[in-house]
């Protein structure tokens, strides 16, 4: 047996072997050193784009929806602004209203101002201690108006039996 390299002697069965299988050379194996290193580099930045992009649209998408928050708080606190400005307003006028009505009274009508009131416009007379009567109204002077009615029917309709049968 000729023995040209001493890495490749074979003695008996190699099958079990690993150092039996033939070596690479090494220019090749650099080139797929190279390749699957730039392969992973490739694999590793689609990765990194693809986790920024997703990062980049869920920061976007926070941004939106606290904006959409915000812009429905404001919109609340401006109708309720709007609520307490219009409930001001009514207060006021109800207050005008009501110190129109206090200064009504205050001035008001004394009872010579309404008697003259009722003597020129309404063209009543003025009444005298002399012209006043006086009635005592704990009396019932007055006949029930119900009860006449109820014995005229019966009246009548007695008098129409009497003269059917």
């Amino acid at each position: 047996m000729i023995v040209v390299d001493k890495k490749n002697i074979v003695m008996g069965s190699n099958a079990l072997e690993s150092s039996a299988l033939p070596e690479v050379a090494p220019k090749t194996q650099k080139k797929k050193k190279s390749e699957v290193k730039k392969h992973i580099y490739i694999q590793e930045h689609k990765a990194y784009k693809r986790k920024r992009n997703i990062m980049t649209f869920g920061c976007i998408s926070l941004f939106f929806v606290l904006g959409m928050i915000t812009v429905g708080r404001y919109n609340l606190i401006f109708e309720q602004q709007k609520k307490i400005e219009r409930l001001k307003s009514e207060y006021k006028s109800y207050q005008f209203k009501n110190d129109n009505l206090k200064l009504s009274l205050a001035k008001g009508f004394s009872l010579n101002e309404l008697e003259d009131y009722s003597i020129k416009n309404l063209q009543m007379k003025a009444v005298d201690k002399e012209d006043c009567t006086y009635a005592d109204l704990s009396k019932d002077h007055f006949a029930n108006p119900t009860v006449k009615s109820a014995s005229s029917q019966k009246g009548i309709f007695d008098k129409l039996v009497k003269l059917l049968f």
